[in-house]
């Protein structure tokens, strides 16, 4: 069953075992990998996003981690790195 959750960024990790990437060792490598795929889409990604917010039909898709109340996301992981990213800016 597909639900809608409102979820903060600090709810949300980045797939350690993305697809693109393989297999990474903790969340800052997948950021590193992720950012390091093609370094000009991902800024142009992420200052649209800090520029104009997410478009609300781009959901992330996310699986509960088992016992801590963390999300791991399954579809969305450029977009929740350019969203990291582009709150630091």
């Amino acid at each position: 069953m597909v639900k809608y959750l409102e979820l903060s960024v600090e709810e949300l990790l980045l797939d350690q075992d993305n697809p693109r990437l393989g297999s990474v060792a903790g969340q800052a490598e997948a950021l590193d990998a992720i950012i390091h795929l093609s370094d000009s889409q991902f800024r142009t990604m992420m200052l649209s996003i800090k520029d104009n917010g997410l478009d609300p039909g781009d959901n992330l898709y996310v699986i509960e981690e088992q016992g801590n109340g963390d999300y791991i996301v399954l579809e969305g992981n450029r977009r929740l790195s350019a969203i990291m990213g582009s709150v630091s800016v």
